[in-house]
């Protein structure tokens, strides 16, 4: 819902005619004509994405509407509805009952006037001068925590974390927390979204790349006609369909069952990277990230027994990369629950037993949760989450049994009946994915990033320029054995270089100077412990490998030497 709040020393109004056929002989949803004093003139636009929780898009615009008429001193409200303010408007009876919304959540103590939805109306506005006498504002779907607050993201700890290992930084230019991701923060992102999308293609997933439209849009036009309610609820951070995005997926599903999904064929597997930007609105706290990527898999399974297997089946993906992230040992250290199965009620009480087959499936204990039937569109998720030191929670990877999305979107299967879909992303999006591995790693100087995923796991720190050369084929050869070294041969003195690679948790590190050139063995600090080992290159190459458990070459590789590429040392 958008809204342009006008101070005003007047307003008034007439409804010259409907706006449309179809809208004559739809009685006015307000008085025909109306007339004001000094006032707050909401010109309010109502969008089709709204229906996703009208009641609390209402509720906010109403908030916001009230605050702007309690700085300015104004004791009256005029509502007039103005569609031409967005390109996707809800349909005149959607509008209406959401303005009626909006209406009895104003303060009931200012006087009133709301114009009627669907006419054409003559509007006359006398704008007063000052410089505060217009705000737009925007308000979109949102979900609360069960005490009514909104959740915060923590924005400003994730990106200081970042900042501290040297992955991103606050970027000058921008507005606010813009974020600049740095070499290295830029390798994680791309390695993490290729370990994804190498587990969603093991899966047997096919790739598709689908275009992002408003889920309530895109079931609207398929059916031919606007449904009045909410097919996937507003997004939050635990739910993987975004009303704002998804509708594209969602009829590529669609689509593909269409063409011969049923009791005896293969199931529809697909995999994506969906990408958006999180929602700038008023009623909504800023985030860290400005756009997020997510690896994602969408299953289309002819009936439940099926899909309830297929969910168990992306249970065994999502822990084996939670498992790869350090999730499970960081939450028994911090005494926590690396995984949690919310349920719908009614779907636990007929499936009892469906708690202990996750949990065995994990060959762990679960935490379970129910929620009511009519919160969420899916019937069963599992979702694991990173704690930090502070008990903020990160969620990462979870899987989903959606039986009510097909039927809301209009979606079936080649037999009449009706598909259930298997939602997964194997660890959540890459950018909220990243702030949880690097929150813990900024608090302890001895608790990195997993060695798989780290930019550089051996770093070779030359005394003298004639150790250079050494230590340049020292990482040439570690490079060419898929282990990522590289050479801090700087103008810098060695303390200054080693606290560099402190700073960036680099997991091995070693100080060349002549000893080593006559031995041809490396002094290696090693990070996880605080000790130092003596290795040859042979060694250390079999040590980091033996690490990384067959996770190679992902991400690409940083340049060789440590001055070639920008870091937070140039800030």
């Amino acid at each position: 819902m958008r809204v342009l709040a006008v101070h005003a020393d007047g307003l008034a109004f007439e409804a010259v005619q409907p706006a449309s056929e179809s809208d004559a002989a739809t009685p006015a949803s307000g008085p025909a004509t109306g007339e004001l004093g000094e006032c707050v003139v909401g010109f309010v636009a109502v969008e089709r994405s709204d229906r996703a929780d009208r009641d609390a898009v209402a509720t906010d615009a109403a908030a916001e509407l009230d605050a702007v008429a309690d700085r300015l001193g104004a004791e009256r409200i005029g509502l007039i509805p103005r569609e031409h303010l967005i390109d996707d408007p809800a349909s005149a009876d959607a509008a209406a009952a959401a303005l009626e919304a909006l209406a009895e959540q104003l303060d009931p103590e200012r006087e009133l006037l709301r114009a009627p939805v669907g006419w054409q109306l003559a509007v006359d506005v006398e704008r007063k001068g000052h410089p505060f006498a217009e705000r737009a504002i925007r308000v979109v779907p949102r979900r609360r925590d069960a005490d009514g607050a909104t959740p915060n993201r923590g924005g400003a700890n994730a990106i200081d974390a970042l900042s501290e290992l040297g992955l991103a930084v606050r970027d000058s230019a921008g507005d606010g927390d813009a974020l600049r991701w740095l070499p290295r923060g830029q390798f994680l992102r791309s390695a993490l979204r290729e370990y994804a999308e190498e587990l969603l293609a093991d899966a047997d997933a096919v790739p598709v790349s689908t275009p992002a439209i408003d889920v309530h849009a895109a079931a609207d036009r398929r059916e031919g006609t606007e449904r009045s309610d909410s097919i996937v609820g507003p997004a939050d951070r635990a739910q993987l369909l975004r009303p704002s995005v998804h509708g594209g997926l969602l009829s590529a599903l669609g689509d593909a069952i269409g063409d011969g999904v049923g009791a005896d064929d293969a199931p529809v597997r697909l995999r994506e990277t969906a990408r958006w930007r999180p929602e700038r609105a008023a009623n909504v706290p800023p985030e860290a990230f400005d756009r997020r990527v997510r690896s994602e898999y969408h299953a289309a399974l002819p009936d439940e027994a099926a899909a309830i297997d297929e969910f168990e089946r992306l249970v065994g993906v999502i822990a084996e990369a939670s498992a790869a992230l350090g999730v499970a040992a960081e939450a028994a250290t911090l005494g926590a629950d690396a995984a949690t199965l919310t349920l719908a009620e009614g779907f636990a009480v007929d499936r009892p037993a469906f708690g202990d087959r996750i949990a065995a499936a994990l060959d762990d204990p679960v935490a379970v949760e129910t929620v009511a039937d009519d919160s969420r569109y899916w019937a069963a998720r599992l979702a694991f989450v990173a704690t930090d030191d502070d008990g903020r929670e990160f969620p990462l990877g979870s899987v989903e049994l959606d039986a009510a999305t097909p039927a809301r979107f209009g979606i079936e299967g080649v037999d009449g009946g009706t598909p259930v879909l298997v939602h997964a992303a194997p660890i959540g999006d890459v950018e909220g994915t990243i702030a949880a591995l690097a929150g813990p790693a900024a608090a302890s100087e001895r608790r990195g990033l997993p060695i798989w995923l780290a930019p550089t796991q051996v770093r070779l720190v030359p005394i003298d320029d004639r150790h250079v050369g050494f230590c340049d084929d020292a990482a040439i050869e570690l490079r060419d054995q898929g282990v990522r070294a590289d050479v801090d041969a700087r103008d810098a003195t060695v303390g200054e270089r080693l606290d560099r690679a402190a700073r960036e948790r680099v997991p091995y590190v070693a100080v060349v100077g002549d000893r080593e050139l006559d031995e041809g063995v490396l002094p290696v600090a090693v990070s996880e412990t605080g000790r130092e080992e003596r290795l040859t290159v042979d060694g250390l190459r079999e040590r980091v490998l033996a690490k990384c458990e067959g996770r190679l070459g992902l991400g690409g590789a940083l340049p060789r030497r440590v001055g070639a590429y920008p870091s937070d040392d140039d800030e």
